[in-house]
């Protein structure tokens, strides 16, 4: 389902832009952790696991796509380094946080609920940022390089 994720939202940004379809989302992202928490059966789980890699395809690629946006050239390899560290923080983070929450509630189900603040936190983020200014502060600095 992640390359269905991928191919459906890469149409959406195609057409309304790499914001809104990151926004879409990360809401679908929110969605998946509450209906993850309220989950009684194997079954339903297994269709939050589709919906969650319809979530990580369309997320993963449209964060790219945005970062190869905002991106001066002669800067892409500062950029993504620091894009892949914070992938690597948050898989450290995210795991101790998650246990930690679980062993101190005895409850699993409140360490998938605590996901949804990393998505609510980027979601608001990203309501801030513009695009287009950030495009042409790329551009411009790319004529500076060159």
């Amino acid at each position: 389902t992640s390359i269905l994720g991928s191919v459906v939202f890469g149409w959406l940004t195609d057409r309304k832009g790499v914001q809104l379809s990151l926004s879409i989302s990360i809401l679908i992202w929110i969605g998946v952790v509450i209906w993850a928490f309220f989950c009684n059966s194997a079954l339903e789980y297994y269709f939050v696991g589709l919906a969650a890699g319809i979530a990580i395809g369309s997320s993963q690629a449209n964060s790219r796509t945005m970062l190869s946006m905002l991106t001066p050239r002669a800067r892409e390899a500062e950029f993504f380094g620091f894009y892949t560290l914070t992938g690597r923080l948050s898989a450290i983070i995210g795991p101790i946080l998650y246990g930690w929450i679980a062993h101190k509630t005895g409850e699993i189900r409140y360490s998938i609920l605590s996901l949804m603040f990393f998505f609510i936190i980027g979601f608001v983020v990203l309501q801030f940022v513009n695009p287009q200014k950030g495009i042409s502060d790329a551009l411009q600095n790319r004529k500076h390089i060159s």
